[in-house]
């Protein structure tokens, strides 16, 4: 019994590491290769899970580059177009004009950073979620928005990428300041868990929407308006960036007004 206990042991030692990569690739693209052990035919999936990862991370850059040099050579253009549109002082045209040309570069500068996102090399760091919440909201407060946060009074240490959350959840409460005219946050700790919520008081999300809002430059119909001009990239950015620190990121709607929007962190 100890001979076979210990032999099935051996034969699937190389199994938990074939799903462990699998689990480390999916939160981190930029995984290292997994290492070639394990009888004939585990060396042979292994194989073929180090090429599949190197022609994702391959796919991935190429488009990330592709992205960026596009929003790259779009600047020039506009960029002259903002000359020429100084011709136009005095008509009508001229605010329009000005207010297509910012728009443009705001959707230029929000691709770039999505690009960014997905070629990010930022470190892991040990930090306090609680504090860097707190800080975020009283920044934007300071700039105007309707912004409350109900935290711990004691420190919440966490291991995962600063710049990136911080950017995140700052999409994530900019957006429900934009379409729900203020934003409630909340942390607390479920269990081995972290649960970050943002409520807000507008309208909602129809249903048929909640999951292709995720999706990079969709954007609701009813919000499209030119007081709430946008990119439709903040909650992909968001998704990423929970992603890959293993989180999840869901939306519900609120009775009977405003949207929640929860975020589940594993603390390890």
């Amino acid at each position: 019994i100890l001979l076979c206990g210990w032999v099935v042991r051996r034969l699937s030692l190389p199994l938990s590491e074939f799903a462990e990569a699998a689990e480390r690739f999916g939160m981190d693209v930029q995984a290292p290769p997994l290492a070639l052990t394990g009888p004939p035919e585990m060396k042979r999936a292994v194989t073929a899970f180090n090429a599949m990862q190197a022609r994702v991370r391959r796919l991935i850059n190429d488009r990330t580059q592709m992205l960026a040099a596009i929003s790259h050579d779009l600047r020039a253009p506009i960029t002259r177009l903002q000359l020429r549109a100084e011709y136009l002082q005095g008509t009508p045209q001229y605010d329009k004009a000005v207010a297509d040309l910012k728009e443009m570069e705001q959707m230029i500068a929000s691709i770039l950073a999505f690009a960014r996102d997905y070629v990010s090399t930022e470190a892991m760091e040990r930090f306090d979620i609680n504090a860097l919440l707190e800080s975020l909201c009283d920044d934007l407060q300071d700039s105007g928005m309707d912004v409350v946060f109900e935290g711990s009074e004691h420190r919440m240490p966490y291991e995962g990428r600063v710049s990136s959350l911080k950017r995140a959840f700052t999409n994530l409460i900019e957006n429900a300041v934009k379409y729900g005219h203020c934003a409630d946050v909340s942390l607390s700790q479920q269990n081995s868990n972290l649960q970050i919520k943002i409520s807000d008081d507008g309208p909602g999300i129809p249903e048929a929407h909640m999951k292709k809002v995720f999706d990079p430059f969709y954007r609701v119909d009813a919000a499209r308006s030119p007081q709430t001009s946008g990119t439709g990239l903040g909650l992909s950015v968001a998704r990423d960036v929970i992603h890959a620190h293993g989180g999840e990121i869901s939306l519900i709607n609120c009775d009977p007004k405003g949207l929640m929007v929860i975020v589940t962190l594993p603390i390890k």
